[in-house]
């Protein structure tokens, strides 16, 4: 928030008449003449952070049509000038999320080019259901002269739109997920309807963006579920491990390593509910028990209660592919853009329609009788510009996605035991405003074990550490080997990489994947190691907050890079060594950390460092390499 607003009390602003051409609430001049609406604008501070909607009425007597309502303007964040800012932008992809970008004022486009409009902004935006799949919709400009950081983060009710431009010689941030010029959303209000903005949270600090995550932090710790999940070692067998194919005579060996290890949960992933390839009965939710013969589905999660784990399974609830039983039964239910199913042979379920949300339901019901209690909730389609049922396609969606929500929070409360992390391809679906109604994040589908520290990084500034699915993966069989007979495959044994995989996943939750079933002993006591010293600290997550010794490496970087969360009584660090043959890695470590320094994994390997006047160095030999250090007084 700018200066001027940063210490306001809480106000709301309201007005009534035509807004055609206002900033925050805009419609079409159609109709008589007569349409009138009125527009409030309510700011209020929670934890620190600003909270900003925008609330439009019709109070005329014919419809109106709105097609822009923007939640949040910061006007007056600072005179322009384009070596004063850092604006930093949050890009994702596929197995590249939460990739910070920095900029400077003219390297977004950002230029005082005229005494009139000024047209140059910058537009960061997108339209569809994997709300991060290209971006994070979150801003953050640092402001070099004044010492501050200002961030901004909105809500997908859709799409999402960000603007960063020039007015009266000032820059200004727009936020909104309402506009016609962004994805086609429009909204007809009928006399007397009411429509609700998305909301916008922003701030100002004090320092950089580990001070403007703290608060951010602190605000979504208080807005996310109250119900207390402290975060659990997860094994899920998907990632470098069984690829969606799964059986009995794959799982037992796995479930007694990932116990053996120290796992509480053992997390069945795709292909438990058909015989054939994965993803041909998407939707059909009832486990094939020929797969697991001669126990059944029912026998292995005995199995996996037995070693005192708690079994989970996969789902894509609102997905169903055109060879189910579902798809047919439920054809009348599916999500449709101009009358026609969306997705292709992988179809939408659309949760505004009560004979699906009862079918999920169920279907959840025979899980929980099973034993199941942990369910990973995946979102592998994107359904891009929207679909039928609202005034707009993108209207359409953003009402499915309001209904999923509900539902969400409706298993949650029949089911008060169950944990759901969300996933979606990774991070492609992992905006706040989603993720709150969950229990974690499963932040990425990344595959190789060196590219994840970029990703820790980033991810740890959009989301709260403690809800953080980090996977780590010693032991990997490759994707491209998924078919093989694993006894003929040589898998990577080498110590160095279990631990580097290990350190991975230790500032998050943990989850574990991997054939650990083939470890040695070795890299299985390694592996338990690890997981023994993340038990010790994991109750420190939930207040700790990120740390950035050095700036992140982007993925395909090489070097060193760290970054830690700091705690209350201390700051875990994690020090990678990324595709360098440089064996000395030396940082410098802020004297407000700590002044002691000392390794707490992997203490069974040797490493040599030293710690000296606010210096740490380190020899680290091998080309992939990575240590975790504990900071104090």
């Amino acid at each position: 928030m700018s200066e001027a607003l940063k210490e306001k009390p809480r106000f709301t602003v309201k007005a009534e008449g035509d807004f055609t051409n206002w900033a925050l609430a805009s419609f079409p001049g159609i109709g008589n003449g007569n349409e009138k609406i009125s527009a409030e604008h309510k700011h209020t501070k929670e934890n620190g952070v600003e909270v900003e909607r925008t609330y439009v009425r019709n109070i005329s007597n014919g419809d109106v049509v709105l097609v822009h309502v923007g939640s949040a303007l910061i006007s007056d964040i600072g005179e322009y000038d384009n070596g004063r800012y850092a604006i930093y932008i949050c890009k994702c992809g596929w197995q590249g999320e939460m990739q910070w970008q920095e900029y400077t004022c003219r390297g977004l486009g950002i230029y005082d080019a005229s005494n009139h409009l000024n047209t140059s902004a910058a537009k960061i935006s997108f339209n569809g259901s994997q709300t991060t799949s290209e971006y994070y919709p979150m801003i953050m400009i640092k402001d070099n002269k004044k010492g501050v950081t200002h961030f901004f983060e909105t809500e997908p009710l859709s799409g999402w739109y960000f603007e960063i431009g020039i007015s009266e010689g000032s820059l200004y941030v727009e936020a909104n997920s309402a506009f016609i010029c962004n994805d086609g959303w429009q909204k007809i209000l009928k006399p007397g309807d009411e429509y609700i903005s998305g909301e916008t949270i922003s701030g100002c600090v004090s320092g950089g963006l580990s001070d403007a995550v703290r608060l951010l932090n602190d605000f979504k710790r208080e807005r996310w579920s109250k119900r207390a999940v402290s975060p659990m070692v997860i094994f899920n067998d998907y990632m470098n491990c069984l690829w969606a194919n799964p059986d009995y005579a794959k799982l037992l060996p796995l479930i007694d390593a990932a116990a053996d290890a120290g796992c509480e949960v053992f997390c069945i992933d795709d292909g438990w509910y058909e015989s054939g390839r994965a993803g041909d009965h998407l939707g059909d939710w009832t486990p094939c028990d020929s797969r697991f013969e001669p126990l059944g589905f029912k026998g292995i999660t005995d199995c996996i209660k037995r070693r005192n784990m708690i079994p989970g399974v996969w789902l894509e609830m609102e997905s169903c592919s055109s060879e189910s039983d579902v798809y047919k039964e439920l054809n009348d239910c599916l999500l449709t853009r101009n009358g026609v199913i969306v997705g292709g042979s992988r179809a939408f379920l659309d949760f505004r329609k009560e004979k699906v949300r009862e079918y999920t339901m169920r279907a959840v019901e025979r899980l929980y009788e099973l034993g199941v209690r942990y369910i990973k909730n995946d979102y592998n389609h994107n359904l891009t510009v929207g679909c039928d049922g609202g005034d707009s396609l993108s209207e359409g969606y953003a009402r499915h996605r309001a209904a999923f929500l509900s539902f969400i929070d409706e298993l949650r409360e029949k089911f008060p035991e169950l944990i759901i992390e969300s996933c979606s391809s990774g991070a492609m679906r992992a905006d706040f405003y989603f993720l709150r109604h969950t229990d974690l994040q499963s932040v990425s589908d990344q595959e190789y074990y060196y590219n994840n520290p970029s990703i820790i990084a980033g991810a740890l500034s959009c989301i709260p550490p403690e809800r953080c699915g980090f996977w780590s993966y010693p032991y990997p069989l490759k994707y491209e080997d998924r078919e093989k007979d694993i006894d003929g495959i040589i898998i990577n044994g080498s110590c160095e990489e279990t631990v580097f995989n290990m350190i991975n996943s230790m500032l998050g939750v943990m989850v574990l994947s991997g054939h650990i079933d083939k470890c040695d002993s070795k890299n299985a006591a390694l592996i338990a190691e690890a997981v023994s010293v993340y038990k010790k600290y994991r109750a420190d997550l939930s207040s700790s907050s990120p740390v950035y010794i050095t700036k992140p490496l982007k993925i395909g970087e090489s070097g060193a890079m760290a970054a830690g969360l700091k705690t209350d009584g201390g700051t875990l660090m994690a020090v990678w060594k990324i595709n360098s043959g440089e064996m000395l890695v030396t940082l410098d470590i802020d004297k407000d950390l700590g002044k002691n320094v000392k390794l707490i994994y992997p203490l069974s390997l040797s490493t040599d460092f030293r710690f000296k006047d606010g210096t740490l160095d380190i020899v680290m030999k091998d080309y992939n390499c990575a240590r975790l250090f504990w900071i104090s007084d």
